[in-house]
């Protein structure tokens, strides 16, 4: 008889656990575990067929273990020489029997076993997954947020402007001051051609920057050395490009601002750089096709206020309900000077502070005042010898208060707008500017100068086109040795808006100036103007 094949199942105990150990991706175990268990099952396959073919050689356990009952003739026939034979192999079957149910006992409790662990295996399968589906659902998420992030801090950088083009012309009479001082021929001009850069660069940081192109200097005329010897140059800028040796005029830019923000919250925020000064309504919005009129107001040209500042801004709004907010703000800046964009020429800081209330409703309102104190100095530097130094010496000095208010009112299409401006000269002695204007060489006096417009404007309910035509009056008044540059100016105008983005102006102006000292100042002027923002 052929021994019976046994399984060494410490093997298969370091084989699962080999398998404990390396398996870690389902499919691993799964796999290794079904070939093991075909493997036990093929082996005892083959240890089964084995105890069959031992028995059916021996004719003894093979037909004991078989379901079928004994035949009484096969116990008949047997010689009793052979019954010790007989009972030997029935032995040897019970014992080869009894080994054979261990086996499949141990078969059946590893299979059970295994079952086991392929269910923890399947179970641990399916949380790995299940963990590796969410980690790799969040690497979508995060590199989504990333892109989206990207996306967002390069939409973020916005690049706007305006820009306006308008054609003129002055009607000067004979004999009268400006006749051959200003341009009095109908010109074509550039007015402006602003751009604008602005970008959020975190949660409460961000920039703003705002450029003007222009040809100037081109043209550009020095001003008169006395009445008596008067004498005008201009300006070319006329220069050779060397790419292609082409004549060209190289024109300019002027810096409107350029400043960081960080806006803590609508209570606190900080503005460090080159801002506009917070006055009045026009220099804070004076873009073209936000302003009504097309001229610049004298308000602004007379240089009663800076229009803008270096330094800090301390800004923020209190809401007193849904409809009223409070703005306040304090600047510390340079102040004015022939150098206060670039460096300050004394110690002497400039203050400013401003309050405005703004009412959104059927009745709409904005009004506010700004209070400017600071100190102008020019100054000149000299060497001094026999040891080498320099020492610098102050030309012009002056302190200076102004005061500005404004208000703007609208109601279902009508609209009442003004602002003046109020400035106070004190200069230190022997520190003031020399004047020379056909008398003599005068120093110029403490003076007060002032500044105002108001605006009355209705727009018209049209449903495809807005036109809204308005009136417009200017005051100015200018210190008393120069008494001719003082006066009234009256506008009408209307302006035609197609979009949002396009508006057309059209706008007749006559100043009448005081006739003082023999001089004659009155003009009138014609305005087209086209605006467009982008």
């Amino acid at each position: 008889m052929q021994s019976i094949t046994h399984i060494d199942y410490r093997e298969v105990a370091k084989a699962m656990e080999t398998v404990n150990k390396t398996a870690s991706p389902f499919v691993t175990h799964l796999t290794h575990l079904t070939r093991l268990m075909f493997a036990m099952m093929f082996f005892g396959a083959v240890t089964f067929s084995q105890v069959n073919m031992a028995a059916a050689d021996d004719n003894g356990p093979a037909v004991a273990s078989s379901p079928l009952p004994e035949t009484p003739s096969e116990s008949v026939v047997e010689s009793p020489d052979s019954a010790p034979a007989s009972t030997s192999t029935a032995d040897a079957t019970t014992t080869d029997g009894a080994s054979y149910d261990a086996d499949a006992a141990a078969l059946a409790n590893e299979m059970r076993h295994l079952q086991q662990r392929i269910s923890e295996l399947e179970s641990k399968s399916k949380t790995d997954s299940e963990q590796i589906e969410e980690l790799s659902s969040r690497l979508d998420q995060q590199e989504l947020s990333t892109i989206q992030n990207a996306t967002d801090a390069q939409m973020d950088l916005n690049v706007y402007g305006f820009m306006d083009v308008q054609f003129s012309k002055l009607f000067i009479k004979e004999g009268t001051f400006y006749k051959g001082y200003l341009p009095d021929s109908s010109t074509f001009t550039l007015g402006h051609w602003n751009l604008f850069v602005k970008k959020s660069l975190t949660e409460h940081f961000s920039m703003l920057g705002e450029v003007r192109f222009l040809f100037q200097p081109l043209g550009e005329e020095s001003d008169w050395v006395g009445f008596e010897r008067a004498e005008f140059s201009r300006f070319d800028t006329r220069a050779t490009d060397v790419v292609n040796n082409h004549f060209f005029n190289w024109g300019g830019i002027s810096i409107q601002r350029a400043y960081v923000d960080y806006a803590l919250s609508d209570l606190f925020g900080v503005r460090v750089g080159y801002f506009l000064t917070p006055f009045g309504i026009w220099n804070e919005e004076h873009a073209s096709t936000v302003i009504l009129f097309a001229h610049r107001p004298f308000l602004s040209t007379s240089g009663n206020l800076p229009e803008a500042q270096l330094g800090l801004y301390l800004f923020g709004k209190v809401f007193a309900s849904d409809r009223v907010a409070f703005h306040y703000g304090c600047t510390v800046s340079n102040g004015r000077g022939p150098t206060s964009e670039v460096y300050d020429l004394d110690e002497n800081k400039a203050l400013g502070l401003t309050l405005k209330a703004i009412y959104e409703g059927a009745v709409s309102f904005n009004a506010g005042t700004y209070l400017y104190m600071g100190d102008y100095t020019d100054t000149v530097r000299s060497m001094t010898l026999p040891q080498i130094g320099f020492i610098e010496t102050a030309t012009v000095a002056y302190a200076e208060k102004a005061m500005s208010v404004h208000l703007k009112l609208e109601w279902k299409g009508l609209l009442l707008q003004g602002e003046y401006v109020r400035r106070l000269i004190e200069y230190q002695n022997g520190l003031r500017e020399s004047a020379d204007h056909g008398r003599g060489i005068l120093f110029t006096p403490d003076h007060v100068r002032n500044g105002s417009y108001e605006l009355l404007a209705y727009t018209l309910p049209f449903d495809r086109v807005t036109l809204t035509p308005y009136v417009l009056h200017e005051y100015k008044d200018m210190p008393s040795w120069v008494e001719y540059w003082a006066g009234h100016s009256y506008g009408v105008g209307i302006n035609w808006t197609t979009n949002p983005f396009v508006v057309l102006k059209v706008e007749g102006l006559l100043n009448d100036h005081r006739k003082e000292s023999g001089v004659n100042s009155d003009f009138k002027m014609f305005i087209t103007q086209l605006a467009v923002s982008y």
